[in-house]
Parts: structure tokens; C-alpha cells; sequence
């Protein structure tokens, strides 16, 4: 992630106190506050940024060992844990917003670099998840909805179920296979989105034994064609004599 700095020794034991005073976070687009294991701090710590040093806001962030999680403030319940998310603005501060007891200590990253990731974030119109849901964590105010449906000679059925005012959004889909000396095809349709339904074409090898699974990430993700309209990806059997299939879609209500 290029040239980064790092502030150390990093400490706050009070109600309104700096774990991180004010600072100059101009020349830097990422950092990573990482709370060490010696914290023992009741309370929670807000993250706090302004462009005129004046008027704050409290922007998102993103705990690392969390998938999905974000906010701007944080009850601080266990020490060892690293907070990250972008810089898009001039000074960057962290206050204690409640306080009980003892004191938590951090070392701050500053990069001058994104993650690659967060470019593609930005052209895509700022979305939160690119494929599997989960590498930056979900969009402020979305629910993570997963399905699976396996079958035998049959049909196997992934429904993620939309939601009353709300959009359902598919971010990636799997399928594994089960194969047998058989051979076999079938077109895996998605239904219930933008411009669909969108059709994949699957085949079972007919070679005896779990084929490579089959990963389909979505760049950006598929949005349904109205609100509260479930996304439902459907694939037939295989053909007579073919094994079990698998299919699992990832996605979110918002």
C-alpha cells in the first residue's frame, strides 16, 4: 500500500479524551488503528473527521476481524482488535464517547496508498461489496442474505427472499457438483433482476468424483428488477444419471 506512517503509543483512560488528537491526514487515502492487547478500556471511542477543522462528522469504518460491520462509533469490548477504512478528508481524529474504566492503548498506519479494492469501490459508484459479500463489508443500513439448494437428479433452487420496500442485490453465486460417469448439461438461470432472467450454462463432466467448484463473483451487484422481489437462481438437473449439484447465492437486503 506504498509509503505509510506510523503514530505509536497511542492511549486515552477518560471521558472525552484523544486516543487520537486532530490530525493532518491530507497526504493519506487508508489507515489501520490497531488496539492493543494490553487495552482494557469500558467505554467506546467515536471516529471523528472534518475538512475545516471546525464542523465534524463521524465517518464509517470497518473492523477487520468482522466482515459487514461498520459504524462510527465503537463499544470497545476486547482488546486486540484493528479498525481500517479510507481517509476522504483533511484532519482525522479519535475521541472516547463513554467511559467506565481503564485504558485503552493503539498504534495508527497511515497509507498513502488504497487498497486496490477501494479504487474499484469508487468507480463502481461506491458500493461496499464487490463479489462475495463481505471483503469491505455490506453497505450502511443492509441485512446479508444467503441460500443454498441441492439436488439429485432434480432441480436445485438458491432464493434470496426480497424484502417489503426494499431491493434485493446478488453478489456472487457457487455451484459444486457431485459428478458420476455420466455426463450431463443444463442452463442455470437467475431470475427476479435488472435485465433478466440471466442464463449460465453448466455441464457435468461425466467423470466420477467433485468437479472444481464453479465461483461466479459479481464486479458490482445485481440489483432486482423492483422492490420486494426475491432473486431466485434455478438450475435443472443435469441429466438422468448425473450427480448431486449444489447451489448457493450471497447477496443483501437494502
Amino acid at each position: 500500500m506504498g509509503n505509510y506512517r506510523e503514530i505509536a503509543g497511542l492511549s486515552a483512560n477518560a471521558l472525552n479524551a484523544f486516543l487520537l488528537p486532530v490530525t493532518d491526514v491530507s497526504s493519506f487515502k487508508w489507515f489501520s488503528l490497531h488496539i492493543a492487547n494490553t487495552s482494557t478500556m469500558n467505554g467506546s471511542f467515536s471516529f471523528q473527521a472534518s475538512n475545516d477543522n471546525v464542523t465534524v462528522i463521524n465517518p464509517v469504518i470497518f473492523r477487520a476481524d468482522q466482515p459487514g460491520v461498520t459504524a462510527s462509533t465503537f463499544v470497545f469490548a476486547s482488546p486486540n482488535i484493528i479498525f481500517h477504512g479510507p481517509l476522504f478528508y483533511h484532519f482525522f481524529s479519535i475521541q472516547i464517547a463513554a467511559f467506565t474504566s481503564g485504558i485503552v492503548n493503539a498504534t495508527l498506519e497511515l497509507y498513502e496508498t488504497p487498497p486496490i479494492y477501494l479504487e474499484a469501490l469508487t468507480l463502481a459508484g461506491g458500493s461496499n461489496t464487490i463479489g462475495n459479500v463481505g471483503i469491505l463489508g455490506l453497505p450502511t443500513g443492509a441485512t446479508q442474505v444467503n441460500s443454498n439448494g441441492t439436488a439429485t437428479a432434480g432441480t436445485a433452487t438458491a432464493t434470496l427472499t426480497g424484502a417489503a420496500g426494499k431491493f434485493t442485490y446478488l453478489t456472487g453465486i457457487e455451484i459444486t457438483i457431485i459428478d458420476t460417469a455420466t455426463a450431463g448439461s443444463a442452463e442455470l438461470s437467475l431470475s427476479g433482476v435488472v435485465g433478466g432472467p440471466l442464463v449460465y450454462e453448466i455441464n457435468a463432466q461425466g467423470t466420477v468424483g467433485v468437479e472444481s467448484p464453479i465461483i461466479v463473483p459479481f464486479a458490482m451487484p445485481i440489483q432486482s428488477s423492483a422492490v420486494n422481489t426475491s432473486i431466485v437462481a434455478t438450475l435443472p438437473t443435469l441429466g438422468a444419471g448425473t450427480g448431486k449439484v449444489s447451489v448457493v447465492a450471497h447477496g443483501y437486503l437494502l
